[in-house]
């Protein structure tokens, strides 16, 4: 049986809605399809990532902070500092201290640098 351009839409509208709450993420071994809402936030060391998930070990992978941002600024993702990006339904409180802290779910508080601060507030304040 040969395939018609028909099924072809089929299969690729079926794919492309599969991956449309994923993450793709290339690591050395495999290729991960992470579920956006199990990203806690991602933490960046010069052009090395390391996802943060909710659940199981973390996965580290050869792309930078950028890279993801352009991914994820618009499925609820914000960048935070230079080296972090957060997902904000996990964000559950933002601790002044030694400058600005948000704090994530799982006990971890990652810090805010002056240049993200004003667009941290502004998207809280407005939800």
């Amino acid at each position: 049986m040969i395939a018609t351009p028909d099924i072809w839409k089929s299969r690729n509208k079926t794919f492309c809605t599969f991956l449309q709450d994923r993450l793709i993420v290339p690591i050395e071994s495999a290729i991960h399809l992470l579920d956006i809402d199990q990203i806690l936030y991602l933490s960046a060391d010069s052009n090395y990532c390391k996802v943060v998930l909710k659940e199981g070990p973390d996965i580290f992978c050869a792309k930078t902070l950028k890279y993801f941002e352009h991914h994820l600024m618009h499925r609820g993702f914000l960048r935070i500092h230079s080296s972090y990006m957060v997902n904000l339904k996990y964000v559950t409180a933002i601790c002044r201290t030694s400058g600005f802290q948000v704090c994530v779910k799982n006990d971890v508080k990652l810090p805010v640098s002056r240049r993200y601060k004003n667009l941290l507030f502004d998207i809280c304040l407005k939800g």
